[in-house]
């Protein structure tokens, strides 16, 4: 077992504390004897493990353009698996691209070819893979809505470090979302990227996760932008407030629970 020195694991304390202000919950975070101890306490016991679960998350945000799409797992015959890191490439017939996009500069978008047939016998990427290399194509579940079951995703082109800060809020229709405030250089570098993938779908990777992968329909976002899904009130705020407070600097492993019934 890898031992985390005090130093790694009272910056984890501080991001955590930022985060449980943002939540519901109160409570307290301690490093003590190499570890971190964290006291939750909420309207109830299931929201106190939401809480948890919100401050134990890596919480870190890869934006990876998506390359194509792929199909469900299928393990290839006699279990022979594919060498690990070494993803196919999407043939130009498949790449998911801007001449997809309708032809009035809408949100239509519809690949001729949605799946790339050969990633059905590859394995999804595992978070740990993800977080670890994000210099690295990864293929990832599409989330809701998604156009293909899996995407194969390219490296990060930006990370958690844009956001200043972001917020959860509804929509006109009352749908859940989050909105990100970048940090000025951070708004910089979303602009040059929504110009280098102009009608191109950019995906919100989260811990592993493809949170959702909306088209870059405009080439300056005067220093917001949007992440929508299939959230609730309580999985948006818990995404803000991971943004908010920064990543982890280390992953984190539950060892012991405990929990009182008594509620006031």
């Amino acid at each position: 077992m890898r031992v985390v020195p005090d130093r790694t694991l009272e910056a984890a304390a501080q991001v955590m504390r930022r985060r449980l202000r943002d939540l519901p919950s109160s409570g307290t975070v301690a490093v003590a004897d190499g570890s971190l101890r964290v006291s939750v306490q909420g309207p109830d016991l299931r929201s106190d493990a939401s809480t948890l679960r919100v401050l134990g998350a890596t919480g870190q945000l890869w934006l990876r353009p998506v390359l194509c799409g792929a199909p469900s797992y299928v393990p290839p015959p006699g279990g022979a698996l594919p060498a690990k890191g070494h993803l196919p490439a999407c043939p130009p017939a498949y790449r998911y691209g801007a001449t997809f996009v309708s032809g009035n500069g809408g949100s239509q978008y519809a690949p001729g070819l949605a799946e790339y047939p050969p990633l059905a016998q590859d394995p999804s990427t595992s978070q740990a893979d993800d977080l670890a290399h994000p210099g690295q194509p990864v293929l990832l579940g599409s989330g809701a809505g998604g156009i293909a079951p899996r995407y194969l995703l390219g490296p990060a082109v930006a990370t958690s470090a844009i956001v200043r800060r972001a917020r959860a809020e509804r929509d006109a229709t009352m749908q859940w979302l989050v909105v990100m405030t970048f940090t000025a250089p951070g708004s910089r570098q979303f602009n040059r990227i929504a110009a280098s993938h102009f009608r191109e779908p950019l995906a919100n990777d989260v811990d592993g996760f493809v949170v959702s992968a909306p088209l870059i329909l405009a080439r300056n976002f005067g220093g917001t932008a949007q992440i929508t899904g299939a959230f609730t009130k309580a999985s948006a705020r818990a995404l803000a407030s991971e943004l908010t407070s920064g990543p982890l600097p280390v992953s984190l492993r539950m060892v012991a629970t405990a929990s009182t019934t008594q509620r006031t």
